[in-house]
């Protein structure tokens, strides 16, 4: 399923007038250090696009436990990301784990980390 949601999210981007990037091979010479590479790759992100010279990380979050209770560690060296693009991070999360996730970032203060609600019902 989780294919299916970014394979959508993508068309969505395109149509939108974002252009995707690899996620595997991000250009590296965006960033201004090691500790900015080592916090996108464990950021791990599904999706990387750009959009009027803003770099887009997304990332899609499951209802696992697993992922509720790691998302937090995952995002929390991000606060202090400085790439030389201005960088936007999202997280990709289904409606009925919405709440949670926003309260997870909240608590841990992680204002710089976007989410975007999915109005379907994922498994």
């Amino acid at each position: 399923m989780k294919k299916q949601i970014l394979t959508s999210f993508q068309k969505y981007l395109k149509d939108k007038g974002f252009i995707e990037n690899s996620t595997e091979k991000f250009d590296e010479n965006d960033f201004s250090g090691v500790s900015d590479i080592s916090a996108i790759k464990r950021f791990n992100p599904d999706i990387v696009a750009e959009r009027k010279g803003i770099q887009y990380f997304y990332r899609f979050v499951d209802g696992s436990k697993e992922e509720h209770k790691t998302i937090a560690e995952k995002c929390t060296p991000l606060m202090n990301f400085e790439g030389r693009k201005p960088t936007k991070f999202r997280l990709l999360v289904p409606e009925k784990y919405c709440d949670f996730i926003i309260q997870s970032l909240n608590i841990s203060r992680l204002e710089r980390i976007g989410v975007i609600r999915l109005k379907h019902s994922y498994s």
